[in-house]
């Protein structure tokens, strides 16, 4: 038997896991608006909150679109702005914070959804941790 077959099969394997795994990790950046219009939207429908704060579903909504320029610009944060946003942002993709805004498990919907918030928040760390190591503030 010829060795270029396993070979062959093994690479073309590696291929498809790497094509699979950068597709995954991809934004889905429709259904990160989707999320945070609804956030939004909910947020403007419950009216004044407290009178003077900003209710918290707009606040993790304004996080969200934060985020997702900050990845599309790469750009970095101070630690304490930076780590409000993540806070946001974990929050944001809580399975039953999802469904309360009309996204429920189970759905093709949920899967995008979710995994686009997943996808967000793990560039967003990877964003601002690069600007850790690297020392530098680009606000």
């Amino acid at each position: 038997m010829n060795s270029f077959g396993p070979l062959a099969i093994f690479a073309i394997g590696v291929a498809a896991f790497y094509l699979y795994r950068s597709q995954k990790r991809k934004v889905d950046y429709e259904s990160v608006c989707e999320v945070s219009q609804a956030l939004s939207s909910l947020a403007d429908k419950a009216g004044a909150y407290r009178s003077e704060k900003a209710h918290p579903h707009e606040v993790m909504a304004a996080a969200i679109r934060e985020a997702q320029a900050a990845v599309i610009a790469k750009r970095t944060f101070d630690s304490d702005y930076s780590s409000h946003i993540q806070r946001q942002l974990l929050r944001s993709f809580a399975p039953d914070l999802l469904e309360s805004i009309g996204i429920f498990r189970g759905t093709a919907r949920f899967s995008r959804c979710y995994s686009g918030l997943a996808a967000l928040a793990g560039d967003f760390e990877r964003l601002q941790s690069k600007k850790n190591q690297n020392g530098s503030v680009l606000t």
